[in-house]
């Protein structure tokens, strides 16, 4: 857990992605972006954050800094 009330998401060694607390049980929700704005990709409950980041992540190639 960090300051933010929020945990950082490592998938396959890589840091990419991190959830802050919001409202109730969601969860603010950020695609990490190396060199670019990190991706805000809405507010869900934990375990969907978790699963929307590593999803953009998985689809994106990872997190590759924008051309």
């Amino acid at each position: 857990m960090s300051t933010s009330n929020g945990y950082s998401v490592i998938y396959r060694g890589d840091y990419v992605g991190y959830i802050h607390a919001s409202l109730g049980d969601r969860w603010n929700t950020y695609r990490r972006r190396v060199g670019a704005p990190d991706d805000h990709l809405g507010r869900f409950g934990q375990e969907e954050a978790v699963r929307r980041i590593v999803r953009a992540v998985s689809t994106a190639g990872g997190t590759v800094a924008a051309s």
